[in-house]
């Protein structure tokens, strides 16, 4: 079996391909379909419609689901109901009686994720196809100017993908989450540390051009 992921950086992924299998990834921003009205709804679809027309990039779509945190329910609660006129102790009461309930209930949130694939350079010469056959295509030995054109071409697929979504970069806490729940799926919500990181770049020069040498976090 391959290894899914070799590499991350930002919001970047790099799959089992390397430097030619490099994917941006975005969180987007659910809403309720039952509530909106048949014109919202065909808007909506509208919408979709025209990212996957105008992205002109193969894409996935990741639906999720995560358990419903009791402390952030409790915090919208209480952030929805305060104010000057509120009674403190009946208000108490009912966030405590719907804790209980929302515990029970083992409720989950969907969450939606988009992966874009970006565009790379093909190889054009010799020297690119035996790069590639001695692994130098690794995201790991990327030069800098090579990763700033990945970088480029990020900012131009997040603008394609915001003029039809509501979206923003994921992070590598939301990446964490993903990775690790594939292994407790239907079990309950992975273990995530907080203070996770993936391996960071350090600029490093070299004889001939500058590239991105690697040091762990």
């Amino acid at each position: 079996m391959k290894q899914p992921i070799t590499f991350v950086r930002g919001n970047l992924v790099f799959g089992a391909g390397g430097a030619d299998d490099a994917w941006a990834l975005y969180r987007l921003t659910t809403r309720s379909y039952a509530g909106l009205t048949s014109a919202r709804k065909r808007d909506l679809l509208g919408e979709i419609a025209g990212f996957a027309y105008t992205i002109a990039a193969d894409f996935q779509i990741l639906r999720v689901s995560r358990a419903t945190s009791v402390e952030a329910y409790t915090d919208m609660a209480y952030g929805l109901a305060a104010g000057p006129e509120s009674e403190s102790a009946l208000l108490d009461r009912m966030v405590s009686a719907q804790r209980a309930r929302v515990s029970l209930l083992a409720s989950a949130t969907p969450e939606v994720f988009l992966a874009v694939a970006l565009r790379a350079e093909p190889a054009r010469n010799l020297r690119s196809s035996v790069s590639r056959a001695l692994g130098l295509q690794d995201p790991r030995a990327l030069t800098a100017r090579a990763m700033a054109k990945l970088t480029h071409e990020e900012s131009k697929v997040h603008a394609r993908v915001a003029d039809f979504l509501d979206c923003e970069r994921a992070t590598t806490g939301d990446l964490q989450w993903l990775v690790r729940r594939a292994f407790c799926r239907g079990l309950g919500e992975p273990e995530c540390d907080p203070r996770w990181l993936p391996q960071a770049l350090v600029p490093g020069q070299r004889r001939r051009g500058r590239r991105l040498a690697i040091r762990a976090a």
